[in-house]
């Protein structure tokens, strides 16, 4: 089975201050969204490591899909607003492919 490889990104605030740079996979998600997400998944509203794990990689894979149609999206243009996604990082409101240097 291979693994889901997926891009390095970055998190702009509102004046363009990078507030993450990482691997996609290495984002933290708000505790709330993965909670209500095991429930959707899974109906489990106290997660264990592997349907933690699992909801983790679907939301990133949920972003990787956006991001493959439009390297650069404003935090509205995921499915939740920014706190839902994004609640980890104050003031984020762009997410974006990494660039290659």
């Amino acid at each position: 089975m291979l693994k889901a490889s997926f891009p390095d990104v970055e998190i702009l605030d509102g004046q363009g201050a990078l507030v993450f740079d990482g691997p996609l996979q290495g984002l933290r998600f708000p505790e709330k969204l993965i909670i209500r997400k095991s429930m959707e998944f899974f109906r489990d509203p106290e997660p264990c490591f592997i349907h933690r794990s699992a909801v983790v990689s679907r939301l990133a894979a949920e972003i990787d899909l956006l991001l493959r149609e439009q390297p650069e999206l404003s935090v509205e243009a995921l499915e939740e607003s920014c706190p839902a996604y994004l609640g980890e990082y104050a003031g984020a409101r762009r997410l974006r492919v990494k660039r290659a240097e």
